[in-house]
């Protein structure tokens, strides 16, 4: 994953359309969780069904690696991109992407990520065990459904109000989403919620990834979208679940999603005060 977002985010080039290049694997999404949902052979729920679906779909996924161009996946050293520095015996350095806005960036959207844990673990266990609902697929293509949109357009306000507010927004958004589930626990209230992913996946993505695009240059793309997928996803996710697992043994699905409310709020928080900080620090500067 780290290396196909590197990869067409440098193809892209700055000020791409990633979203509407996205959008196809929510679409993608929406039509296999349809199909598993009321596909008759196979069903997927038993250990064997599970396994051929996964053998599949990432033999599948592999296949079509080898059909993009050598010309997307072949990237050119930072000499090679600067021939006049080579020409001049010119040093050249690697810019380093460790700023205090990088790092704010990457704490707030790690915080985001474990707050997104109970609802790509455990919801679907929270909708068959305690709404006793079985419409897990129906459910997530739902959710996937309204992301397309903000996703495919995601371009546009992200130009218009840059990715910092944008993912302050979709903190907020997935703080509200969480406690739609603790206040609202039957159908119309999860349908509600899920209508929410439009917000907390379909901006928060893009967002992340043209945030990760903007600090980190395209000769170090790779290791950025890495500590976005690491940093940004996988750890936080492995604590998440964790952290996740001991409070549904202890106190129940609803205090499960309360809990995580918290890192939503702190993650949209770190957004905001690093705006309103950097924004002072810009006025003191005054004009230049």
């Amino acid at each position: 994953m780290p290396l196909t977002e590197a990869m067409a985010t440098i193809n892209l080039g700055e000020g791409g359309n990633y979203g509407r290049i996205r959008v196809t694997g929510s679409i993608a999404f929406v039509f296999f969780v349809l199909l598993l949902q009321w596909i008759p052979v196979l069903p997927p729920d038993a250990p064997k069904n599970i396994a051929f679906w996964t053998i599949v779909t990432s033999i599948l996924a592999i296949a079509v690696i080898f059909l993009v161009p050598s010309k997307y996946t072949t990237r050119k050293s930072l000499l090679e991109e600067s021939p006049s520095n080579i020409a001049a015996g010119k040093d050249v350095k690697k810019p380093t992407i460790w700023t205090p806005f990088f790092i704010a960036g990457l704490i707030s959207i790690s915080l985001n990520r474990l707050a997104m844990t109970p609802i790509y673990s455990f919801f679907s266990l929270f909708l068959v065990e305690y709404v006793q609902w079985d419409a897990v697929g129906l459910m997530w293509a739902l959710a996937s459904a309204a992301e397309i949109p903000f996703m495919f357009f995601s371009w546009r306000l992200i130009r218009r109000f840059g990715t910092m507010p944008i993912l302050a927004f979709a903190g907020v958004m997935l703080a509200l989403r969480l406690g739609l589930y603790v206040l609202f626990p039957f159908k119309a209230g999860i349908i509600i919620a899920q209508l929410l992913h439009s917000f907390c996946f379909g901006l928060f993505h893009p967002a992340a990834v043209a945030f990760v695009s903007s600090c980190v240059p395209p000769e170090q793309r790779s290791f950025g979208m890495t500590l976005y997928m690491s940093l940004g996803g996988g750890i936080p996710t492995l604590i998440g679940n964790f952290i996740g697992g001991f409070i549904i043994d202890y106190a129940g699905y609803r205090q499960l999603f309360g809990f995580f409310t918290i890192f939503a709020v702190l993650g949209a928080a770190i957004c905001i005060v690093y705006r309103i900080v950097h924004r002072k620090k810009l006025l003191r500067q005054g004009p230049i």
